[in-house]
């Protein structure tokens, strides 16, 4: 344990003394998943207990608890340089998952001349403070920001020789792209991050880093890979990171749409919905509850207009932008919301919004406006060119189709019609007329044409 000069309580000893209690306060929480007994043992221990707790908290999807923590220690006069370093970066990143990105930076400012002037014997200080700030904005939905974070951070703990940091940047960068739907490079980040972390796990990155794989192979259309990550992912079990879980949600549902299991996608992005209500991850939760609407489920416009006015953040806005251009079956907000996605470099979001209004101006005859949205989006729609999902199904498709001939059609790219009819509760006659019906608008007679047109 590193003896560090201490300011504030009966010295050198007490540092020890505080240092131990954080070390076996993480051991209980990365060990064992108890986040409990760990705050018991760093209760009123002082700045570095403080400290470790509010990392601990953040990561437990306790944000609100993790900012009063923080500013337990960055309050206090002559603070622990390391305790000062965990609160930034937990404080940091719990303020953007809550949506509160000014008083993240503020934060940030704070704690990262500590980091800077304490590198040497902290080398991995400015990196964790950094890798906060883009978790914070990857939260609150600016891709450009936690892009350009992400990349100039990876660089660095590449030149500075830091393994584990190269890990750590590896999957937030990956995660940045899967969300802008950049899947090759995300894939090849997340993999790299993935085989990091065999060597050193210490923050239980594993897990949500194989879910992570599973998203992205599910967005470009196979769902055995994206089946495999979400076990590989499953095998690693419970424990801490409760933050993630409902991103680790959101993959089953982006898994279940891949395999054509339209209602079983909703009911999991719903379901992650309610996780980040739960764990009062506002940002989290507006994004799914969109995510529910994207799958082809309905919006929830009353609670997702509450959660954009409450946060007040661009994307929160967009959020609710689109969901009433969904719902309501109107072009204009969906392409409102195209170009804010796209400011805020949501690649894969404007792109869908974007096809989507194009789509319905059509359908009201508006072919100019139909032109126009789809010419704005042409350089998102070739960023994210591999994702399928299904705002982004193959036009005719959409325009010719029921929503029921849809979930039949999606379905029957993987699945026998006593497959379908068993996991939609119909009987098979009726799963083989809406197949029937289906190949007769779209001019086509098999499932192997079905996977074609599909992009399968």
């Amino acid at each position: 344990m590193d003896a560090w000069p201490f300011v504030g309580r009966d010295g050198e000893l007490a540092a020890i003394e505080d240092g131990f209690a954080g070390s076996g306060a993480d051991a209980l929480y990365w060990g064992l998943g108890s986040a409990a007994a760990a705050e018991r043992m760093l209760a009123d221990r002082g700045d570095l207990a403080d400290g470790t707790l509010c990392r601990i908290l953040m990561f437990d999807g306790r944000c609100a608890e993790a900012l009063d923590a923080a500013a337990r220690v960055l309050d206090r006069p002559g603070a622990h340089p390391r305790a000062v370093i965990w609160a930034t970066a937990g404080g940091t990143a719990a303020a953007g998952f809550l949506g509160r990105l000014d008083q993240a930076a503020t934060i940030r400012e704070r704690g990262m001349p500590v980091a800077v002037a304490h590198r040497e014997l902290m080398p991995w200080g400015t990196h964790e403070i950094q890798i906060a700030d883009c978790l914070a904005h990857l939260a609150t939905g600016d891709l450009v920001r936690a892009r350009a974070i992400a990349d100039q951070g990876y660089r660095a703990s590449v030149e500075a020789g830091l393994p584990m940091m190269v890990s750590g940047w590896a999957l937030f960068a990956g995660l940045v792209g899967a969300a802008q739907g950049h899947l090759e490079p995300a894939g090849a980040l997340l993999r790299e991050a993935l085989a990091g972390f065999e060597e050193n796990d210490t923050f239980r990155f594993r897990r949500h880093c194989a879910a992570a794989l599973a998203t992205v192979a599910a967005l470009g259309g196979d769902p055995e890979e994206a089946a495999g990550w979400l076990a590989e992912a499953g095998a690693a079990g419970a424990g801490p990171n409760r933050v993630f879980a409902p991103w680790l949600e959101l993959s089953h549902a982006w898994a279940a749409m891949s395999r054509g299991a339209q209602a079983d996608a909703v009911e999991a992005a719903r379901r992650a919905a309610d996780l980040a209500r739960a764990a009062e991850l506002p940002t989290v939760e507006a994004a799914a509850l969109y995510d529910a609407g994207r799958l082809g489920g309905p919006v929830d416009r009353r609670r997702l207009d509450a959660l954009a006015a409450r946060l007040g953040t661009p994307f929160a806005e967009a959020l609710a932008l689109a969901g009433h251009g969904l719902s309501r079956g109107d072009g204009g907000p969906l392409a409102r919301a195209a170009q804010a996605f796209e400011r805020l470099g949501q690649d894969l979001l404007a792109a869908e919004a974007a096809t989507a209004a194009a789509r319905l101006f059509r359908r009201a005859g508006r072919r100019g406006q139909a032109h126009l949205v789809r010419g704005r989006s042409e350089g998102a729609r070739a960023r994210c060119a591999p994702a399928r999902t299904p705002l982004l199904v193959n036009d005719e498709v959409a325009e010719l189709l029921t929503a029921r001939e849809r979930e039949v059609v999606l379905l029957a790219a993987h699945h026998s019609s006593k497959h379908i009819a068993e996991r939609l509760g119909l009987e098979v006659k009726t799963v083989n007329n809406h197949l029937a019906r289906a190949y007769a608008k779209l001019g086509i007679s098999s499932r192997a044409e079905v996977r074609a047109l599909l992009g399968h």
